[in-house]
């Protein structure tokens, strides 16, 4: 890993970007957020994170955690 690449790539990061961007999170019409909870890239902890901070903000929205790997 080459750690300036990866700095780029967390600056885009939606978990790490919404507590930035709150107003403009509770403006939209909706949020919805799923996963599988047996998703084979672990996209599944990244929706739950989102989903937490999402929450932590205030900030509605639905949230599917799925016993399937959608």
């Amino acid at each position: 890993m080459i750690p300036e690449v990866w700095a780029r790539w967390l600056q885009w990061d939606p978990v790490r970007m919404a507590p930035q961007h709150v107003e403009s999170l509770r403006t939209m019409t909706a949020i919805y957020i799923d996963a599988g909870r047996r998703y084979q890239y672990f996209l599944d902890l990244g929706a739950q994170a989102f989903y937490d901070v999402l929450k932590e903000n205030g900030v509605q929205n639905v949230f599917w955690l799925l016993r399937s790997n959608i």
